[in-house]
């Protein structure tokens, strides 16, 4: 009448995220295409730029396994962000070919080789400071390094891939098939956006400095967004698994835990969401099989229907479960935890970790408490605990010496007594078949319930006087800690805490630290804040450093390109920006900055100038060949104009299926796709309209 059922397979969520990454590649994929389709209208140029995208990830694929890298979220997470970016490179050259074709009625051969060599600095520049921006991210440490190491590879590999592929078969595809008269039809299609854009562009020009101070309040005026944008660790994640450890008072019998996991399992039945529960009482400290069980506590592994199939959250889920169990008054304290948020980087603790340290126990004990008092109301905090715990109920015997002594009595003949009286000894063997059974002598145990009973026990001096033990010691019911904890050799208690969907760990922490602003420390005791907020912090640091290494790299990669160091300030103007528009889009969307978001902005900051590059560099070609400043760079936008916005809109609807299909492990990619967005799309619209207002404020050079 058994059947064995697979409980937990970490296996079915993996091979499902990684099902929906390929799908996000794929949908990526062919939302770039779309793009290109609406620009070019024609299947020639179509599939000389397509072909970059499956022949750049094969190709990125042989580096990938000699780099000893797997499949797994990460990798495949960089692929599918470097979709859209893969038609970059390969988009300009093909545009630069087919406008000397066009334009300057070259042969396709000729036009192919001149058009390549033309744009092949400033390609090599924009794709070397996409890759520069993961460098210092290589050598950062804290787990956000060791989690996105090879995204970073993976878009690294793609990008070179696509840049040989851009410089090498695009322009021999380009000689061989590509006709004059195949933009035509984009022509009279595109003609519309490009006509209000050339309309905008001088009324720019005429009046630099007041775009200029305008675009720099709004910029400033944005900033203010990273107040009511919440912080996070990692984002939490909407999958099937939810794990809940619940415990009872010291010293409650398993008889009681088991009766009160009936009533927990009637809960997790009524759930709709319910897939199958799983609850374990009596849980072995440690693991390894030999130690004793806790009969107060009980493990409870939950596993609701898809995500498709259900109206609610794993959160929303967890939080009904959370307040219907706390109604019950022999329930001391729950601990609820999201399996795949754990697995995939929310570490093993609660978010919330409040460390206090120093020598006294009993000191530590009563901060604990003070600190629990202090912070338990807010709102947002669940499941709060204290490690500091009691074990369970004991008597303590407190001998009285000289009454002993008068006796004939030492404490080891009464202990030897007591032990018999309540453990009982071993009097013989009963041997049945072969088998021994211990047959061991004690007190019944109506004589040994109570502390009254415990008094009257009798013990039997050396004398032959009868004495009760209540006559010769005290007994007191107490409870001695239940373990010591150390960290950095100190001695330490914490205060651990969840937080709820809705309220986000970097606002929960300010009013944390808030509350116990006040609180009054002994000499030689102090707090510390762990937990993912430790992790965030650290992680935030550290991509910060990152973030400007990134940035100065960007620059030198630039000053060697333009062999200037004023024209990389024009180009970098766009970062800034990007910013901003990253704050908008996570504001917008609702969602909090997560290290996910940051190693976005990262990668933004070498992802955003590659069309300033393209631009500034035709800017100073037309410069040098005797146009005026003014004119060379109306020229120039007009120009480059369809090529930045068709590598902008690829990239940005690239990584698009990222942000709107959903699935298992769909939270933990949706902030970066949504910061690379968001910045993009307002770092595009400033490379086309602030950026040549910056270039005629700062280049004097006639």
């Amino acid at each position: 009448g058994m059947t064995v059922r697979i409980g937990f397979d970490q296996a079915e969520y993996i091979e499902k995220s990684i099902g929906n990454l390929g799908s996000n590649a794929l949908w990526g994929g062919i939302l770039a295409v779309f793009i290109l389709w609406f620009f070019l209208r024609h299947i020639r140029p179509l599939v000389i730029i397509s072909l970059a995208i499956p022949i750049s990830l094969l190709s990125a694929c042989i580096p990938i396994y000699f780099s000893n890298m797997t499949l797994n979220m990460m990798s495949l997470g960089g692929i599918a962000l470097a979709i859209g970016m893969l038609l970059d490179n390969s988009i300009v050259v093909l545009e630069n070919a087919f406008r000397r074709m066009q334009e300057e009625k070259e042969s396709r051969i000729e036009a192919a080789r001149k058009g390549a060599s033309e744009v092949a600095g400033p390609i090599v520049a924009s794709t070397f400071t996409t890759i520069g921006v993961f460098i210092p991210i290589a050598f950062t440490t804290g787990i956000a390094a060791r989690i996105f190491r090879e995204l970073a590879l993976t878009v690294s590999y793609s990008l070179l891939a696509s840049l040989f592929l851009a410089l090498t078969m695009v322009p021999m595809m380009v000689s061989k098939i590509l006709r004059v008269n195949l933009y035509k039809k984009e022509e009279r299609s595109f003609l519309g956006i490009r006509d209000k854009y050339e309309k905008l562009l001088p009324g720019v020009l005429a009046r630099p400095w007041k775009t200029v101070v305008i675009t720099l309040v709004l910029f400033f005026l944005s900033l203010l967004l990273i107040f009511p944008i919440g912080k996070e660790f990692m984002p939490t994640a909407n999958d099937r698994m939810f794990m809940a450890g619940i415990c009872l008072p010291q010293g409650t019998r398993l008889e009681e835990t088991d009766k009160a996991a009936g009533e927990v399992e009637k809960i997790l039945v009524s759930l709709p969401e319910l897939e199958t529960e799983q609850v374990m009482v009596g849980i072995a400290q440690g693991g390894s099989g030999s130690e004793t069980l806790a009969s107060n506590e009980m493990m409870v592994i939950v596993r609701l229907v898809e995500a498709e199939k259900r109206k609610r959250t794993t959160p929303d889920v967890i939080e009904e479960v959370r307040e219907r169990i706390s109604v019950f008054p022999q329930i001391e304290k729950s601990n609820f935890t999201n399996l795949q948020t754990m697995s995939v980087g929310g570490g093993g603790g609660k978010p919330v970790d409040i460390k206090i340290f120093g020598k006294d126990l009993l000191t530590l004990a009563g901060l604990s408490v003070e600190v629990k008092k202090r912070i338990e109301k807010i709102d947002g905090l669940r499941d709060v605990e204290e490690t500091f715990a009691y074990g369970n109920p004991e008597l303590q015997i407190e001998f009285d010496r000289e009454k002993c002594a008068q006796y004939g009595l030492t404490v080891r003949d009464v202990v030897s007594v007591l032990d018999a009286a309540i453990a009982g000894k071993i009097a013989t063997r009963f041997e049945d078949m072969g088998e021994e059974i211990d047959v061991r002598v004690r007190l019944m145990e109506k004589d040994r319930v109570s502390l009254e009973d415990i008094k009257r026990i009798f013990l039997l001096s050396p004398g032959g006087v009868e004495v009760r033990l209540g006559d010769i010691a005290k007994i007191n019911k107490a409870a001695g800690p239940n373990k010591i904890i150390r960290e950095n050799q100190k001695r330490k208690v914490a205060i651990l805490a969840n937080i709820s969907q809705k309220k986000d760990l970097g606002h929960i922490m300010a009013e944390v630290k808030k509350r116990l602003a006040g609180l009054a420390l002994p000499p030689g005791y102090f707090i510390e804040y762990g937990g993912s907020y430790k992790d965030m912090m650290e992680s935030f640091m550290s991509l910060g450093i990152a973030f400007l290494l990134a940035i100065l790299l960007i620059y030198m990669i630039m000053a060697a390109q333009f062999e200037s160091l004023l024209h990389p300030f024009v180009i970098m103007f766009s970062i800034p920006f990007a910013l901003v528009g990253v704050l908008w889009a996570l504001f917008l969307s609702g969602m909090n900055l997560s290290v996910n978001a940051f190693i976005g902005v990262i990668m933004l900051s070498g992802i955003v100038v590659n069309n300033g590059i393209v631009l500034v560099d035709y800017i100073n070609r037309l410069r040098r060949k005797g146009m005026e400043k003014k004119e060379s760079i109306l020229r120039a936008c007009h120009i480059r104009f369809r090529p930045i916005l068709m590598t902008a809109l690829t990239t940005i609807l690239g990584v698009a299926p990222m942000v709107f299909i959903g699935g298992s492990g769909a939270e933990m990619r949706r902030p970066l796709a949504i910061a690379v967005m968001g910045g993009l799309l307002v770092g595009t619209i400033v490379t086309l309209v602030i950026m040549p207002a910056v270039y005629s404020i700062l280049d004097r050079k006639k």
